[in-house]
Protein backbone atom coordinates (compact mmCIF):
# COMPACT_ATOMS: atom_id res chain seq x y z
CA UNK A 1 0.00 0.00 0.00
CA UNK A 2 2.83 2.38 0.86
CA UNK A 3 4.44 1.77 -2.52
CA UNK A 4 1.20 2.69 -4.31
CA UNK A 5 0.80 5.89 -2.31
CA UNK A 6 4.40 6.94 -2.83
CA UNK A 7 4.46 6.05 -6.53
CA UNK A 8 1.48 8.28 -7.28
CA UNK A 9 1.63 11.01 -4.64
CA UNK A 10 5.37 11.41 -4.09
CA UNK A 11 6.82 10.52 -7.47
CA UNK A 12 3.87 11.43 -9.70
CA UNK A 13 3.70 8.07 -11.46
CA UNK A 14 0.79 7.88 -13.88
CA UNK A 15 1.09 4.13 -14.42
CA UNK A 16 1.46 1.59 -11.61
CA UNK A 17 2.13 -2.07 -12.35
CA UNK A 18 1.08 -4.57 -9.68
CA UNK A 19 2.36 -8.06 -10.49
CA UNK A 20 1.09 -9.52 -7.25
CA UNK A 21 -2.21 -10.40 -5.65
CA UNK A 22 -4.03 -11.66 -2.58
CA UNK A 23 -7.14 -13.82 -2.41
CA UNK A 24 -8.72 -11.42 0.11
CA UNK A 25 -9.43 -7.71 -0.03
CA UNK A 26 -7.54 -5.67 2.55
CA UNK A 27 -8.76 -2.22 3.52
CA UNK A 28 -5.29 -0.68 3.41
CA UNK A 29 -4.74 -1.92 -0.17
CA UNK A 30 -8.23 -0.93 -1.31
CA UNK A 31 -7.82 2.59 0.04
CA UNK A 32 -4.43 2.99 -1.63
CA UNK A 33 -5.90 1.82 -4.94
CA UNK A 34 -8.88 4.16 -4.61
CA UNK A 35 -6.57 7.08 -3.83
CA UNK A 36 -4.44 6.37 -6.90
CA UNK A 37 -7.53 6.05 -9.09
CA UNK A 38 -8.90 9.34 -7.76
CA UNK A 39 -5.63 10.97 -8.83
CA UNK A 40 -6.07 9.59 -12.37
CA UNK A 41 -3.40 6.89 -12.33
CA UNK A 42 -3.63 3.88 -14.64
CA UNK A 43 -3.42 0.79 -12.42
CA UNK A 44 -2.52 -2.57 -13.96
CA UNK A 45 -2.59 -5.87 -12.05
CA UNK A 46 -2.01 -9.55 -12.75
CA UNK A 47 -5.14 -11.71 -12.28
CA UNK A 48 -3.24 -14.60 -10.71
CA UNK A 49 -1.87 -18.05 -11.47
CA UNK A 50 -4.25 -20.33 -9.56
CA UNK A 51 -5.42 -22.28 -12.63
CA UNK A 52 -9.04 -21.45 -11.88
CA UNK A 53 -11.65 -18.83 -11.07
CA UNK A 54 -10.01 -17.47 -7.90
CA UNK A 55 -10.18 -13.67 -7.72
CA UNK A 56 -7.01 -11.83 -6.83
CA UNK A 57 -6.77 -8.34 -5.40
CA UNK A 58 -5.96 -5.64 -6.52
CA UNK A 59 -6.98 -6.96 -9.99
CA UNK A 60 -10.53 -7.46 -8.68
CA UNK A 61 -10.96 -3.81 -7.67
CA UNK A 62 -13.10 -1.63 -9.90
CA UNK A 63 -11.01 0.63 -12.12
CA UNK A 64 -7.96 -1.66 -12.13
CA UNK A 65 -6.93 -3.26 -15.44
CA UNK A 66 -6.79 -7.00 -14.76
CA UNK A 67 -4.38 -8.85 -17.05
CA UNK A 68 -4.41 -12.55 -17.92
CA UNK A 69 -1.83 -14.48 -19.91
CA UNK A 70 -1.70 -16.18 -23.30
CA UNK A 71 0.88 -18.57 -24.71
CA UNK A 72 2.64 -18.45 -28.07
CA UNK A 73 -0.41 -20.07 -29.72
CA UNK A 74 -2.68 -17.33 -28.33
CA UNK A 75 -4.31 -19.82 -25.99
CA UNK A 76 -4.88 -19.49 -22.27
CA UNK A 77 -2.12 -21.26 -20.33
CA UNK A 78 -3.49 -23.55 -17.64
CA UNK A 79 -2.12 -21.35 -14.84
CA UNK A 80 -3.89 -18.12 -15.89
CA UNK A 81 -7.00 -17.39 -13.83
CA UNK A 82 -10.27 -16.91 -15.65
CA UNK A 83 -13.05 -14.78 -14.20
CA UNK A 84 -14.64 -11.36 -14.60
CA UNK A 85 -11.50 -9.60 -13.34
CA UNK A 86 -9.79 -10.33 -16.68
CA UNK A 87 -10.01 -7.20 -18.82
CA UNK A 88 -7.24 -8.00 -21.31
CA UNK A 89 -4.60 -10.63 -21.99
CA UNK A 90 -0.94 -10.36 -23.00
CA UNK A 91 1.94 -12.78 -23.63
CA UNK A 92 2.81 -14.54 -20.38
CA UNK A 93 4.89 -17.62 -21.16
CA UNK A 94 8.68 -17.80 -21.46
CA UNK A 95 9.09 -14.04 -21.00
CA UNK A 96 12.64 -12.80 -20.47
CA UNK A 97 12.49 -11.39 -16.94
CA UNK A 98 14.83 -9.77 -14.46
CA UNK A 99 15.54 -12.29 -11.68
CA UNK A 100 16.57 -11.88 -8.05
CA UNK A 101 19.86 -13.63 -8.87
CA UNK A 102 20.93 -10.46 -10.74
CA UNK A 103 20.33 -12.14 -14.07
CA UNK A 104 17.61 -12.73 -16.63
CA UNK A 105 15.45 -15.84 -16.78
CA UNK A 106 12.56 -17.04 -18.91
CA UNK A 107 9.55 -16.94 -16.62
CA UNK A 108 5.84 -17.55 -17.09
CA UNK A 109 2.82 -16.09 -15.33
CA UNK A 110 0.30 -13.29 -15.31
CA UNK A 111 2.99 -11.30 -13.50
CA UNK A 112 4.90 -11.32 -16.79
CA UNK A 113 1.81 -10.33 -18.80
CA UNK A 114 0.79 -7.32 -16.71
CA UNK A 115 3.96 -5.23 -17.32
CA UNK A 116 3.38 -5.46 -21.06
CA UNK A 117 0.12 -3.56 -20.58
CA UNK A 118 1.82 -1.11 -18.23
CA UNK A 119 4.53 -0.45 -20.81
CA UNK A 120 1.93 0.21 -23.51
CA UNK A 121 0.12 2.58 -21.16
CA UNK A 122 3.37 4.48 -20.57
CA UNK A 123 4.00 4.70 -24.31
CA UNK A 124 0.48 5.99 -24.90
CA UNK A 125 0.86 8.66 -22.22
CA UNK A 126 4.23 9.66 -23.64
CA UNK A 127 2.66 10.14 -27.04
CA UNK A 128 -0.43 11.93 -25.69
CA UNK A 129 0.13 13.30 -22.16
CA UNK A 130 -3.50 14.45 -21.75
CA UNK A 131 -4.78 10.89 -22.21
CA UNK A 132 -7.09 9.88 -19.36
CA UNK A 133 -7.37 6.46 -17.76
CA UNK A 134 -10.83 5.93 -19.27
CA UNK A 135 -9.49 6.94 -22.69
CA UNK A 136 -6.68 4.42 -22.37
CA UNK A 137 -9.01 1.62 -21.30
CA UNK A 138 -11.25 2.38 -24.28
CA UNK A 139 -8.24 2.26 -26.62
CA UNK A 140 -7.00 -0.95 -25.00
CA UNK A 141 -10.27 -2.84 -25.24
CA UNK A 142 -11.48 -1.50 -28.60
CA UNK A 143 -8.26 -2.42 -30.44
CA UNK A 144 -7.68 -5.83 -28.83
CA UNK A 145 -7.70 -8.96 -30.97
CA UNK A 146 -10.78 -11.00 -30.07
CA UNK A 147 -9.40 -14.51 -29.62
CA UNK A 148 -11.98 -16.21 -27.40
CA UNK A 149 -15.73 -16.35 -27.58
CA UNK A 150 -16.98 -13.42 -29.68
CA UNK A 151 -17.01 -10.31 -27.52
CA UNK A 152 -16.01 -10.31 -23.87
CA UNK A 153 -15.26 -13.60 -22.12
CA UNK A 154 -13.70 -14.46 -18.78
CA UNK A 155 -10.69 -16.31 -20.21
CA UNK A 156 -9.42 -13.54 -22.51
CA UNK A 157 -11.38 -10.47 -21.43
CA UNK A 158 -11.76 -8.17 -24.42
CA UNK A 159 -8.93 -9.99 -26.18
CA UNK A 160 -5.21 -9.97 -26.83
CA UNK A 161 -3.60 -6.56 -26.59
CA UNK A 162 -2.60 -5.07 -29.95
CA UNK A 163 -0.08 -2.31 -29.29
CA UNK A 164 0.24 -1.30 -32.93
CA UNK A 165 -3.50 -0.84 -33.40
CA UNK A 166 -3.78 1.00 -30.09
CA UNK A 167 -1.09 3.51 -31.05
CA UNK A 168 -2.55 3.88 -34.55
CA UNK A 169 -5.96 4.71 -33.11
CA UNK A 170 -4.37 7.13 -30.67
CA UNK A 171 -2.15 8.99 -33.12
CA UNK A 172 -3.61 8.79 -36.62
CA UNK A 173 -5.82 11.72 -37.66
CA UNK A 174 -8.24 9.30 -39.29
CA UNK A 175 -8.17 5.78 -37.89
CA UNK A 176 -9.85 2.80 -39.56
CA UNK A 177 -10.26 -0.35 -37.48
CA UNK A 178 -9.45 -3.81 -38.85
CA UNK A 179 -12.32 -5.33 -40.83
CA UNK A 180 -14.73 -7.29 -38.65
CA UNK A 181 -16.83 -10.15 -40.03
CA UNK A 182 -19.95 -10.78 -37.97
CA UNK A 183 -23.34 -12.18 -38.95
CA UNK A 184 -22.82 -12.02 -42.70
CA UNK A 185 -21.55 -8.45 -42.67
CA UNK A 186 -18.11 -6.88 -42.96
CA UNK A 187 -17.66 -3.64 -41.06
CA UNK A 188 -15.05 -1.09 -40.02
CA UNK A 189 -15.12 1.75 -37.52
CA UNK A 190 -13.71 5.11 -38.62
CA UNK A 191 -12.47 7.54 -35.93
CA UNK A 192 -11.89 11.24 -36.49
CA UNK A 193 -9.10 12.22 -34.11
CA UNK A 194 -8.83 15.81 -35.38
CA UNK A 195 -10.23 18.98 -33.85
CA UNK A 196 -12.75 19.64 -36.60
CA UNK A 197 -15.46 17.75 -38.51
CA UNK A 198 -14.33 15.86 -41.58
CA UNK A 199 -16.18 14.54 -44.61
CA UNK A 200 -14.84 11.19 -45.76
CA UNK A 201 -15.56 8.75 -48.55
CA UNK A 202 -15.56 5.11 -47.49
CA UNK A 203 -15.37 2.32 -50.06
CA UNK A 204 -15.70 -1.31 -49.07
CA UNK A 205 -15.36 -3.91 -51.81
CA UNK A 206 -15.82 -7.68 -51.96
CA UNK A 207 -13.65 -9.73 -54.33
CA UNK A 208 -13.78 -13.21 -55.78
CA UNK A 209 -10.74 -14.29 -57.82
CA UNK A 210 -9.68 -10.63 -57.85
CA UNK A 211 -12.97 -9.60 -59.45
CA UNK A 212 -15.26 -7.20 -57.58
CA UNK A 213 -18.52 -8.96 -56.74
CA UNK A 214 -19.93 -6.32 -54.44
CA UNK A 215 -19.10 -2.80 -53.29
CA UNK A 216 -20.49 0.04 -51.26
CA UNK A 217 -19.40 3.69 -51.31
CA UNK A 218 -20.53 5.97 -48.49
CA UNK A 219 -19.83 9.66 -47.98
CA UNK A 220 -20.23 10.73 -44.37
CA UNK A 221 -19.32 13.67 -42.15
CA UNK A 222 -17.76 12.66 -38.83
CA UNK A 223 -17.75 15.24 -35.99
CA UNK A 224 -14.46 15.97 -34.26
CA UNK A 225 -13.39 13.24 -31.88
CA UNK A 226 -16.24 10.97 -32.95
CA UNK A 227 -16.43 7.69 -34.84
CA UNK A 228 -18.79 5.98 -37.24
CA UNK A 229 -19.25 2.41 -38.50
CA UNK A 230 -19.80 1.34 -42.10
CA UNK A 231 -20.60 -2.16 -43.30
CA UNK A 232 -21.32 -4.29 -46.36
CA UNK A 233 -23.11 -7.64 -46.65
CA UNK A 234 -20.74 -10.51 -47.36
CA UNK A 235 -22.00 -12.89 -50.04
CA UNK A 236 -19.71 -15.09 -52.11
CA UNK A 237 -16.52 -13.07 -51.95
CA UNK A 238 -13.13 -14.37 -50.88
CA UNK A 239 -11.61 -11.06 -49.75
CA UNK A 240 -12.82 -7.73 -48.39
CA UNK A 241 -10.97 -4.43 -48.84
CA UNK A 242 -11.70 -1.01 -47.38
CA UNK A 243 -10.42 2.37 -48.55
CA UNK A 244 -10.85 5.78 -46.94
CA UNK A 245 -10.51 9.00 -48.91
CA UNK A 246 -11.17 12.68 -48.37
CA UNK A 247 -13.71 14.57 -50.49
CA UNK A 248 -11.13 14.83 -53.29
CA UNK A 249 -10.64 11.04 -53.29
CA UNK A 250 -7.14 11.20 -51.84
CA UNK A 251 -6.23 8.37 -49.42
CA UNK A 252 -6.18 9.57 -45.81
CA UNK A 253 -5.85 6.33 -43.84
CA UNK A 254 -4.81 2.69 -43.89
CA UNK A 255 -6.11 0.32 -46.51
CA UNK A 256 -7.68 -2.63 -44.72
CA UNK A 257 -8.01 -6.17 -46.11
CA UNK A 258 -9.41 -9.39 -44.74
CA UNK A 259 -9.74 -12.88 -46.15
CA UNK A 260 -13.20 -14.42 -45.83
CA UNK A 261 -12.92 -17.84 -44.22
Amino acid sequence: AKAIYEAVEKYGCRVVNMSWGATSSYTVIREAVEDALDLGAILVASVGNDSGTTKRYPAAYSGVIGVGAVNKSKGRPSFSNYNETVMIVAPGTDIKSLHSTNSYKLLSGTSQAAPIISGIAAAALSAKPDLTRDDFIDLLTSTAEDIGTAGYDTSYGYGLVNAEELMNKLLMDYYVSPISLVGGEASVTIKNNTDEPVTVVSLMAEYNDNVVVGAQRIQRTIPKGQETTVSIPVTSGEKISHFLWNENYKPISLKREKEVQ
